[in-house]
């Protein structure tokens, strides 16, 4: 009958010992898992907060620039602000009569669908809304649970001839999404706001 010697040294696992080691490897996998998730979810957060915060502020640069070159007077002002027409307009002056308001464009915006349109309306035509089919500069987001002035894409335009205060006040909130509702999450707001004094304006 053979003896069969045992090895110094060697020695196994036992299931015991097996099925902890595999519950640690997965505690480890999963925390590993967890963390890369994080960070690809905060990541793209972070994008998508960016990528919203650069078209709300160029869709407000575009509408400021047209906005400070607008020329006019107390008589015959050079902003129309009429939320109920929907439409926003500059009298842009022209090179050939700068003294005269008689061939200057309109540089408009209107509020159609989610979408800020921009247009050019000529002096005969005057100041009025844009259409569907105009270009589109940015979005706007709505209220929440809204059924009346639900925009929240708002101007207001103050004439004051006795404290010679003339400005608009504009305000724009947008959305990735702005059809939807808004989700601190998923979907946030953003909103700038501003106050343009006409450097083309005057009062004499």
């Amino acid at each position: 009958m053979k003896n069969f010697l045992k090895i110094p040294g060697r020695s196994g696992l036992t299931l015991t010992e097996l099925v902890i080691a595999s519950i640690l490897v997965g505690i480890v996998s999963l925390g590993i898992f967890s963390v890369d998730y994080a960070l690809r979810g905060s990541r793209a957060a972070a994008s998508d907060d960016s990528i919203l915060a650069m078209k709300t502020w160029a869709t407000m640069e575009h509408i400021t620039k047209n906005a400070k070159l607008a020329v006019g007077d107390i008589t015959s002002p050079g902003i129309v602000a009429s939320s109920g027409s929907n439409y926003l307009c500059f009298r842009q002056d022209t090179a050939s009569t700068p003294s005269h308001y008689t061939d200057d464009l309109w540089r408009c915006y209107s509020r159609i669908s989610n979408n800020i349109h921009t247009c050019t309306k000529s002096a005969l035509t005057g100041a009025s809304a844009c259409n569907s089919g105009d270009d589109i500069i940015g979005t706007y987001a709505l209220k929440d649970s809204c059924s009346a002035n639900c925009e929240l894409f708002t101007y207001n335009l103050v004439q004051d001839s006795v404290l010679q205060k003339f400005y608009l006040d504009i305000s724009l909130t947008n959305r990735l999404n702005p059809g939807t509702p808004s989700d601190p999450m998923d979907n946030p707001n953003y909103t700038l706001q501003t106050r343009i004094f006409p450097e083309g304006q005057s009062y004499r």
